[in-house]
């Protein structure tokens, strides 16, 4: 005989209360613990199921432990980016990417701004072009540098990352940076969101 329980699931979300992208697959099974439950996830674009165990179910809500990452870039760089948001997302990281987030019609400037306030992390690509560019790039960085000031002092939010020889803008000194072409990069981008 198979046992049956019963939990009152009425809404799963993200870290920070975002809603769950559209066309997320989730299967939902009984927590090892009560009042819990695992999830399987797949969110839209990855190829394999993730799973997270004994999520507590609070007021009939799952929170799944997924993180959003704004992807801050100039335009020549988006190659890289590209390839960085299909990895991160692979991994179980939304990466908000403006390719992929914008579409006809939108109020972009309004849209950019809600995804810096509404992020787990900001990602700010520096290169050559980016730094020395002058247009949205900028005010994306001054954006997410106010953004930075909202939260609790300590707290990471600005990772910078280095994918070419320049000079970092002098804003992000404080700031410990992260270089794309050193060993287990990636590895450490990914530990640091995830952590």
């Amino acid at each position: 005989r198979l046992d049956m329980a019963e939990f009152d699931l009425k809404n799963i979300i993200t870290e920070g209360r975002k809603e769950v992208p559209q066309g997320t697959l989730v299967r939902v099974g009984l927590g090892s613990r009560p009042g819990t439950v695992t999830v399987h996830v797949r969110l839209p674009g990855q190829t394999e199921w993730r799973m997270y165990s004994d999520l507590q179910i609070v007021d009939g809500t799952v929170t799944l432990p997924v993180k959003l990452a704004f992807l801050s870039h100039a335009k020549e760089d988006a190659d890289f980016i590209k390839d960085l948001a299909h990895r991160l997302l692979q991994d179980g990281i939304l990466a908000w990417f403006d390719e992929k987030e914008l579409l006809p019609g939108d109020d972009w400037k309004r849209k950019i701004d809600e995804a810096i306030e509404s992020s787990d992390f900001v990602l700010v690509f520096l290169s050559a072009t980016s730094v020395s560019k002058t247009g949205y790039f900028q005010r994306e960085l001054k954006y997410a540098l106010d953004q930075h000031q909202l939260r609790p002092q300590g707290s990471r939010y600005i990772i910078p990352i280095i994918i070419d020889e320049c000079e970092p803008p002098r804003s992000l000194r404080d700031i410990h940076w992260l270089r794309a072409d050193a060993s287990e990069w990636y590895e450490c981008l990914k530990r640091t969101i995830l952590s």
